[in-house]
């Protein structure tokens, strides 16, 4: 799109200018919506529903929106990841076949996150506290018919748990829509040492390895961890960005195994599919602007202002136009991490650095295919 001419991209960046920024706060809620049925019900509100109390950045901008980010607009529902749903609760389990892990042995302390935690350590014990936990939410009056979800959270295999970054509110907010029992599972990180042979572990099979347990520990307990008998319930399999990623890994892996429970659905937000990041969205989703930011801001007619605001490289506010080619290489580097295959921490991690392996070990495939591909980049 760059390179069209001027003349003719100016509409274009003008419908775009005027709905980046509710796009970017949408995309991701509509997603979310979808997963919980809310759909169905706001295309079939939306409808009927009314445009002119809509507050909007630009004047035209609600003139580009479709009917269900409108209705979802409208209603408020940005915000849907701001509180915790209050008719749900909230448990951390600890299962009697999860892999309890830490990153550093030597002065790892054992730690169960409380019912109302926020994070998976205290602030004070980041890094030293034993993990492995899943939070498991369960909606009221639900029992062993109750549908089943198991939830796998994002943060590129890196960071995050069941209870950072809004991930208990927004598992809680799925639990409450779809009237499902939810657990989320605090599976082994980039880095993650296993307490019970001292190897690490953060890596795609391991990973693989923790959700196969969590979800058979899943197929025979329901509403607050209680028993339940094998397939007295839907079970359904979901997951966002990485987390997407090792979700949809599961699925595949769980069809293929015997005497498994079978999911009966699943759903993925913006999962992330692709580890060599190389298809055509990976550049034109990329935030860029033209021919530089602030020259872009100021004038909406004139310059352009494309992509999502989350992937942008460099960012550091710069005025730089950006670089989607830098924005893939550091999502391959974070790949390669993923499969074992590279060594080191990305920037702004300072947990020890795993051996690297003399090859690459197939975590991401029997053939190393995946990760020869992602060398050869």
């Amino acid at each position: 799109l760059l390179r069209t001419p001027l003349p003719l991209r100016q509409p274009l960046f003008r419908q775009l200018l005027s709905v980046i920024k509710i796009e970017t706060a949408m995309a991701s809620r509509a997603i979310r919506l979808a997963a919980a049925g809310f759909v169905a019900v706001a295309a079939s509100e939306a409808a009927t529903a009314t445009t002119s109390t809509m507050p909007t950045p630009f004047p035209d901008a609600q003139s580009f929106l479709d009917n269900v980010t409108e209705y979802c607009y409208k209603h408020n529902f940005t915000n849907m990841d701001s509180v915790e749903a209050k008719s749900i609760y909230s448990m951390t389990h600890g299962r009697d076949n999860a892999m309890f892990w830490c990153y550093d042995l030597k002065h790892c302390s054992i730690f169960k996150p409380p019912d109302n935690a926020r994070s998976a350590c205290p602030h004070s014990q980041e890094g030293t506290c034993s993990r492995g936990y899943d939070l498991l939410q369960t909606p009221p009056n639900a029992d062993c018919s109750t549908p089943r979800i198991m939830y796998i959270h994002g943060g590129s295999w890196l960071g995050f748990s069941p209870w950072s970054q809004s991930y208990v509110i927004h598992t809680s907010k799925i639990a409450e829509a779809a009237n499902a029992v939810i657990l989320s599972i605090d599976y082994p990180l980039y880095g993650a040492i296993s307490n019970e042979t001292g190897e690490y572990i953060g890596n795609a099979q391991n990973i693989l390895n923790f959700a196969v347990e969590a979800w058979k520990w899943l197929a025979t307990h329901g509403p607050n961890g209680t028993s339940c008998g094998a397939g007295e319930a839907p079970m359904l399999i979901a997951g966002d960005s990485s987390g997407g990623g090792s979700a949809m890994t599961a699925l595949l892996a769980l069809h293929q195994m015997e005497d498994v429970i079978k999911p009966s659905g699943a759903f993925f937000e913006s999962p992330w599919l692709n580890l060599a990041s190389d298809t055509g969205t990976y550049y034109s989703n990329n935030f860029a602007t033209w021919p530089n930011r602030k020259f872009a801001v100021n004038n909406p007619t004139i310059g352009s202002i494309i992509g999502d605001l989350m992937f942008e490289d460099p960012d550091d506010a710069s005025p730089n136009v950006g670089n989607p080619f830098g924005e893939v290489i550091i999502n391959q580097k974070n790949a390669l991490m993923y499969c074992g295959c590279l060594k080191g921490w990305p920037h702004g991690f300072a947990h020890a650095s795993p051996p690297l392996p003399p090859t690459c070990n197939g975590s991401c495939g029997t053939d190393n295919r995946t990760e020869n591909q992602l060398k050869h980049w």
